[in-house]
């Protein structure tokens, strides 16, 4: 009996188609490297810098099974998160978690405080909205905290969508506001726009 034996060539490239296979698994379901594009998230995350994200601990769960089998877990407040935005989904958008569902009076307050920490270069503060197939919309659902109202005016301006006990859309939009001059009204604030309009070439 004549043993059979694989050439050099053969193994290189057993070895090799091997070794992508595994790299688009673990790039499709585990690990996959981003790049910060913008400096929204400076001076906490600077443009050029990477990410390597774990897409099993907020990765989003169509079933019971699939909640129960995967190790997805919560998302906090100061998470970092890479998403699809559904008006963009071709769009890969990474931002921080400073709000979350079922917020009151006193965790907005918590949030804004919580900005003020993160002192980053510039925020920008949006009215949630639930989209149809993402876990925040089954959970407004279940928990009947879903308005059937436009999510925005006439103008583009955002609108509440989403009833909490003891928050009224007034309340929301309220927070909106203050959320803005509470961050940039702030000395240290005030100091870093001047300096850079005055000293930044960028900047004029």
């Amino acid at each position: 009996m004549v043993e059979f034996k694989k050439s050099t060539a053969r193994e290189y490239f057993e070895s090799i188609v091997i070794a992508v296979i595994l790299a688009l698994f673990v790039r499709t379901f585990v690990l996959q490297a981003f790049k910060i594009p913008t400096g929204s998230m400076e001076n906490n995350l600077l443009i050029g810098d990477h990410l390597l994200v774990n897409k099993f601990v907020d990765a989003p769960t169509a079933t019971a099974l699939e909640r129960a089998l995967l190790p997805a877990g919560r998302i906090h407040r100061g998470d970092v998160l890479v998403f699809k935005y559904p008006v963009e989904p071709d769009r890969d958008y990474i931002k921080r978690v400073i709000g979350l569902p079922g917020e009151t009076k006193e965790s907005i307050q918590r949030t804004i405080d919580f900005a003020r920490e993160l002192d980053s270069e510039t925020i920008q503060v949006s009215i949630a909205h639930a989209y149809p197939g993402t876990e925040m919309y089954e959970h407004l659902v279940r928990g009947g905290s879903l308005a059937d109202r436009p999510m925005s005016d006439a103008l583009g301006h955002q609108l509440p969508h989403i009833e909490y006990p003891g928050l009224t859309r007034e309340d929301m939009m309220d927070a909106v506001n203050r959320f803005y001059d509470s961050y940039y009204f702030r000395p240290r604030v005030v100091w870093r726009i001047v300096r850079k309009a005055l000293w930044d070439a960028h900047e004029r």
